[in-house]
């Protein structure tokens, strides 16, 4: 590359020597074409001034001629004056003449031949003035008459003045002939002048530009090389290895600032220095004698995989590296070195935290940002059921959450953004049943801030959660007795017309239509309260799925209006188009039986109760305000009430357990904790504005999501469905339940056996020689209850449907799972509920 440059560098005083070259030769060109045109403008000068002169020699003649004739007519002397003055001109003019064209042939010829003509004419007009001055008077001589009417003198005249006419004429042609060849000789000097000036300048100027190019390649070339070096410079003391490099001498000629750190030496002292003071005393020899070797070798490389070296300090530290040759204008080699000292402290540091980690319960997992498993405790082993060599460099998804995979892939969007995530998760044990799971992750960094790991911590949580539901059932059957007067009160109303319209029936006489409606209509009221207050006292806090907000409160209200004092107004209010939630329905149903309950007993003398539902938007701005809840879309309910409201002191303490202003036996302190726990637990919050004296109003935000409800119509009662002979069992302990069942199947197209126990079904079961096509049996029995009555009967018929049915007892209690069953008729119920259920499983079998 430098020997191009310097090629290239030849051409500038190429270009210098061209450009003074050019500019001579048109130096001497124009100082030439100069001369030239300047002797022409002299020819020019000369022409004019033979023009001028052989004018002025004719205007001499004539001036002659003047002074004669005035001398002949007036005989004055005074004429003369003129005459011998262009006699005297004349003479002149010849002689200026001789000289102006001298070198002309032509002209001089012309200029001889008006001179002869002169001499003749001089010597007729002496010979004139002479005859006249001898005979003075005023009367002119005969004779002069005679010698001026001869014409002699006129024929002179006129013969110079036409060979005056052809001088003039050649002397205009050739002026016009030096003037056109003068202005020829102007135009190439000036040309000459400017082309050789911008040929000159060109020149220089692509001379400069030639010496700039090659300037400004060398200061290229030379940054480049600063650059590289600069670069190399930075490589070497960026590196996190120690360089060290050393000749054939072993002197050490280059040190960069790590291996200077891992020795704790300084640089500048240690170069020239041997090499081998970096090895303690007792190994040199064996390190010389390596590096000699390597020396000799025909290898360009040798890997140290470990070996021990000497600080300034004295304290010896083990290191690995590698050594290879470098030939750069002699050999030398590159010692590259890597502290062992802090990785193998680590590694023993992290045996240490290893074997601490195994001794902690929860389960600890370490895996890279893919996934990948890096460390995997006892804890972990326990709860998931896989040793560390099972789990390791396995990938955490796979192993572990390959069915909720969605879950990991929410959580690490979530990583990235915060540096945390956690959540609560079921995960299926050995033995097959669910394990609740507090799932919390946090990004590990190095020391640029670059994530390259994730610690995972995964708490078994199934023992809290358990006893959480546990602690929920008893608040909702501590609510459930709140509210006992009030249920006993409107049951004992229903009761009422059922009983008093029975005994009317036995008489003759009544209207037994209308009394049959009205005991109809009061029993259903009585089982739609029973079953409400069921499902809340007896919810489980199982699965949640996309709700009605609405629906939870219009159950509520069914269940409060019968059972709040009369003195108390209570208010329902929702939007129409309410978003749906993502939660479970009882668990919601408590917080409005709690806070109604607060309520209620804040207002002993009686007051108002307002339960409103909307959809509620939290922009960035409120999110920012609001601690615990994040920007989106929510249902707002607001539980408000007129009572005596809640002291400023207390307000900070109503969510803490145990807490409350009740009097002793009228309340437990966990109404409020409870009911936070779930709000919170659904990814929402609650919160509470109270006035003493003026009432309390709390408001609920649970998030939403996307509601599937379309537009509703009016829908028909589906028309009842009978049978087609179908084999039914019908099985339970109640005989009248038993009889009316019995009855209404049969008189719907149905062949029906009873039993009133478990026991005596599986009697019937066996003595029938056909089989059963379906079979109702009754949860709660004495003896063999529902559960193990089905057992018994899968046991002899396993294709037998089977349907649940219970006034209490629901299958999903108590380990029962209503995925045994093939349907659940709950009690009571009526005949259009029980000829549906039935003809559904039936139609479901024969579907399949």
């Amino acid at each position: 590359m430098l020997m191009k440059d310097d090629n290239n560098s030849y051409w500038l005083p190429a270009a210098i020597a061209m450009a003074f070259v050019a500019i001579a030769i048109f130096g001497v060109v124009t100082f030439h074409n100069t001369i030239a045109v300047r002797e022409g403008e002299r020819e020019i000068a000369r022409s004019h001034n033979i023009r001028e002169m052989t004018r002025e020699l004719l205007s001499s003649m004539k001036d002659m001629e003047t002074g004669q004739r005035g001398f002949l007519i007036t005989d004055n002397d005074a004429y003369l004056e003129s005459y011998f003055k262009g006699l005297s001109k004349v003479d002149t003019n010849f002689e200026e003449l001789r000289k102006l064209i001298h070198q002309n042939k032509i002209q001089s010829d012309h200029l001889d031949r008006v001179e002869r003509l002169n001499e003749d004419r001089k010597t007729y007009l002496a010979e004139t003035i002479e005859r006249r001055r001898s005979s003075p008077g005023p009367r002119i001589p005969d004779d002069v008459l005679e010698l001026l009417s001869s014409g002699r003198g006129k024929e002179k005249l006129d013969e110079i003045r036409h060979i005056v006419d052809e001088i003039l004429a050649e002397q205009n042609r050739q002026l016009t002939q030096q003037e056109a060849l003068s202005e020829e000789r102007a135009v190439a000097s000036e040309f000459l002048i400017v082309a050789g000036n911008f040929l000159a300048l060109s020149l220089l100027v692509g001379a400069g530009a030639i010496a700039h190019l090659d300037r400004k390649r060398r200061d290229d070339a030379e940054s480049k090389m600063l650059a590289k070096q600069a670069e190399l410079v930075s490589i070497i003391n960026s590196s996190h290895d120690g360089i060290i490099t050393f000749g054939h001498d072993l002197k050490i000629r280059l040190m960069n600032p790590t291996a200077a750190a891992i020795y704790r030496v300084a640089p500048e002292k240690i170069l020239g220095m041997n090499v081998l003071a970096l090895f303690p005393s007792a190994r040199r020899a064996d390190g010389e004698a390596r590096i000699q070797q390597f020396l000799a070798s025909g290898e360009s490389m040798a890997v140290i995989a470990e070996a021990i070296g000497l600080r300034s300090d004295g304290l010896e530290f083990p290191y690995k590296g590698t050594m290879t040759k470098t030939i750069a204008g002699d050999e030398f080699v590159t010692w590259m070195v890597r502290d062992l000292s802090e990785s193998k402290a680590n590694e023993a540091k992290i045996r240490e935290q290893a074997a601490i980690l195994d001794q902690v319960r929860d389960a600890i997992l370490v895996c890279d940002m893919e996934g990948r498993i890096l460390f995997w405790n006892r804890g972990s082993e326990q709860l998931f059921g896989y040793s560390a060599e099972e789990a390791m460099h396995r990938n955490v998804v796979d192993l572990l959450f390959k069915e909720i995979s969605d879950f990991w892939s929410r959580g690490q969007e979530t990583l990235s953004d915060t540096g945390v995530y956690q959540t609560e998760i079921n995960h299926q044990g050995e033995d097959g049943g669910l394990i609740a799971i507090a799932h919390r992750r946090t990004l590990i960094r190095n020391e640029q801030g670059i994530p390259y790991a994730q610690l995972c911590l995964n708490f078994d949580v199934t023992e809290r959660k358990r006893e959480e539901s546990r602690s929920r059932r008893s608040q909702r059957l501590i609510s459930i007795g709140t509210l006992a007067g009030g249920i006993a009160h409107d049951l004992n109303n229903l009761l009422t017309p059922i009983l008093m319209g029975a005994k009317l029936l036995m008489r003759e006489g009544s209207d037994h239509q209308r009394l049959a409606k009205t005991i109809l209509t009061s029993a259903e009221r009585g089982g739609q309260m029973i079953k409400k207050l069921l499902a809340f006292a007896g919810g489980e806090d199982g699965p949640r799925a996309k709700i009605n907000i609405a629906d939870v409160l219009e159950e509520a209200h069914g269940i409060l209006q019968h059972t709040l004092p009369k003195s108390i107004e209570l208010n329902v209010t929702t939007d129409d188009a309410l978003l749906s939630v993502n939660g479970n329905a009882t668990e919601l149903s408590q917080i409005i039986m709690n806070l109604v309950i607060n309520a209620r007993d804040s207002m002993p003398d009686g007051g108002q109760i307002e339960i409103t539902a909307e959809n509620d938007f939290v922009d960035s701005a409120r999110a920012k305000k609001i601690n615990d809840l994040g920007e989106g879309h929510y249902v707002l309910i607001k539980v408000s009430d007129t009572g005596s409201g809640i002291e400023k002191q207390h307000i900070d303490h109503i969510f803490d357990p145990f807490f409350t202003t009740k009097e002793q036996g009228k309340g437990t302190g966990l109404g409020l904790s409870t009911s936070l726990g779930i709000v919170r637990s659904h990814g929402g919050d609650i919160y509470v504005q109270s006035d003493p004296g003026v009432g309390t109003t709390f408001s609920i935000y649970l998030p939403c999501v996307e509601s599937d409800a379309g537009p509703t119509g009016v829908t028909r009662a589906p028309k009842t469905p009978g049978g087609s002979g179908e084999a039914v069992l019908i099985v339970d302990d109640e005989a009248l339940i038993l009889e009316t069942a019995a009855e209404t199947l049969r008189a719907n197209g149905y062949q029906v056996w009873t039993a009133p126990g478990g026991r005596k079904a599986i009697e019937v079961f066996k003595e029938q020689p056909e089989p059963f096509d379906l079979v109702i049996v009754d949860m709660m029995m004495p003896g063999m209850d529902g559960n193990a009555t089905k057992n018994e009967l899968r046991q002899l018929q396993p294709e037998v449907l089977i349907v649940a049915s219970s006034g209490l007892r629901r299958p999903g209690n108590d380990g029962v799972h209503l995925s045994d069953f093939d349907a659940f008729l709950s009690k009571p119920y009526s005949d259009e509920n029980l000829l549906q259920t039935i003809h559904r499983v039936l139609h479901k079998q024969k579907k399949s």
